[in-house]
């Protein structure tokens, strides 16, 4: 079974050629913009872990005060139990007004939601 524990938001997820990642930008509890409406381009850094073998699919949603903004849907193949960080481009998403951001996580039937103030 694949579970979602947290997700980090940020400006930009990098790989070094050791594998290692580079997060620049990240944000902590609130996204703040000059003036509305506001456009920005996101990445998410989701850290999940695998119970066991196979494949896992899994939706990614990212809301903006409650309206769909993105949404990613993928699998894994796990060889054994496992947990890492997954980084996800989001790309640009508007953001009308001042509100929440929310990122939800869909694997095996539970959704798990990621809260942030925008």
């Amino acid at each position: 079974m694949l579970t979602f524990d947290q997700a980090l938001f940020c400006d930009d997820v990098r790989h070094e050629q050791n594998g290692k990642l580079i997060v620049i930008g990240m944000y902590t509890g609130t996204i703040q913009f000059d003036k509305f409406p506001a456009q920005s381009q996101f990445w998410m850094l989701a850290h999940f872990r695998a119970d066991s073998v196979g494949d896992e699919t899994f939706t990614i949603r990212i809301d903006v005060n409650g309206q769909e903004a993105s949404r990613i849907e993928g699998s894994m193949t796990f060889e054994m139990p496992a947990s890492g960080w997954v980084p996800f481009p989001i790309g640009a998403i508007l953001v009308g007004t001042p509100g929440t951001l929310a990122a939800s996580f869909e694997t095996g039937g539970k959704v798990r939601s990621s809260p942030k103030s925008a």
